[in-house]
């Protein structure tokens, strides 16, 4: 086994320096593609030096896998923001044809009149003031949904800002947030750089 000086006629092991590094970085062992060891008993295979191998992280199952789960958690969360802010366009783009065509049979309606009508004409105002009745009652529905996906996507990014906390990601963490006691994203903004020089009502900008 390869064998490096601590000093003083101690020795210290090049698994031992692996053993010290995997806890430096919060890995739970090593990993290839057809074995895994904890740290706590490395390489177990007898290598002197796991050249294959990578940092991995413990699963429920007691596997040793690369994938990290705070990282794992990380892309759930997002992906989940995705699919709400999708969900919401959609809605929202409904809404916005329902409103369309409401605003398009108003104006038919206000053209139309009330005197001197045929029987057909009437009978189109009827219809479309139904169809009006239909419209208000969607959009306002929807209007709904929209808040409701809106809150839903708050909450999720609350969330991963909070995990970016955990992992000492977020900008106020690191110094690069000008303003970590006034802007609006200081909870979730992971930015390496920010070049806004005012904040106005929570809102970071570039003024100058």
């Amino acid at each position: 086994m390869v064998k490096l000086l601590r000093g003083r006629g101690n020795e210290v092991t090049v698994l031992e320096i692996v053993q010290n590094h995997l806890k430096r970085i919060g890995c739970d062992g090593l990993c290839a593609d057809e074995c895994s060891c904890v740290v706590e008993d490395i390489c177990p295979c007898g290598a002197a030096l796991p050249k294959d191998c990578e940092p991995g992280y413990k699963k429920p199952s007691g596997l040793i896998t690369p994938e990290n789960p705070k990282e794992r958690k990380l892309k759930i969360i997002q992906q989940q923001i995705s699919d709400v802010t999708d969900a919401r366009d959609m809605v929202e783009e409904e809404r916005a044809l329902k409103n369309k065509k409401l605003v398009a049979n108003t104006k038919f309606l206000d053209s139309a009149g009330s005197i001197n009508l045929s029987s057909e004409i009437k009978a189109i105002k009827i219809k479309l003031d139904e169809e009006n009745e239909k419209l208000r009652r969607g959009i306002k529905k929807l209007g709904a949904e929209a808040k409701a996906l809106d809150d839903e996507c708050q909450a999720l990014r609350a969330k991963l800002g909070e995990e970016n906390r955990k992992l000492g990601r977020l900008a106020v963490q690191r110094g690069v947030c000008p303003f970590p006691e006034s802007c609006n994203s200081r909870h979730t903004c992971t930015d390496t750089r920010c070049n806004a020089d005012v904040c106005s009502n929570g809102y970071a900008y570039r003024f100058s």
